[in-house]
C-alpha cells in the first residue's frame, strides 16, 4: 500500500473528529498540573506532613517541570492553534488550510 493512499484513508476516517482529538490531547496535557494543585490542597487542608505526601508532591512537581519545558510549551501553542474552528464544522481551520495547500502540491508547473 502506498503511503499517500494510507494517509488519505486515515484522513477520511478522522474527518470531523479532529477537533475532539485535539481537545483530548490538551486535556491529557493539563492533567498533571491539576493533580499537583489538588495534592497541594489535600496536604494543606489535612495538614499532612507524612513522608508519602511530601514524596507525592515532589514527584508531581518534577512532572510539571518536565511538561513546562520549552519544547512542550511550543507543542501547546501548536495545539492551541488547532482549537480555532471559525466555521464550526468540527475541523480546525489549521487542518483545512493544510488540505488546501496539499491540493496544489502535486500539480505540475506551467
Amino acid at each position: 500500500m502506498k503511503p499517500a493512499t494510507l494517509l488519505t484513508k486515515i484522513k477520511k476516517r478522522l474527518a470531523g473528529k479532529s477537533m475532539l482529538l485535539v481537545k483530548v490531547v490538551v486535556l491529557l496535557s493539563i492533567t498533571p498540573i491539576t493533580m499537583l494543585l489538588l495534592a497541594w490542597c489535600y496536604v494543606w487542608l489535612t495538614r499532612d506532613t507524612s513522608d508519602w505526601a511530601q514524596k507525592m508532591i515532589t514527584l508531581l512537581m518534577q512532572i510539571v517541570d518536565r511538561i513546562t519545558a520549552p519544547s512542550v510549551v511550543a507543542a501547546f501553542v501548536a495545539y492551541g492553534a488547532k482549537l480555532v474552528d471559525r466555521d464550526h464544522d468540527g475541523i480546525p481551520d489549521d487542518f483545512e488550510k493544510e488540505d488546501k495547500n496539499d491540493e496544489g502540491l502535486h500539480q505540475p508547473r506551467p
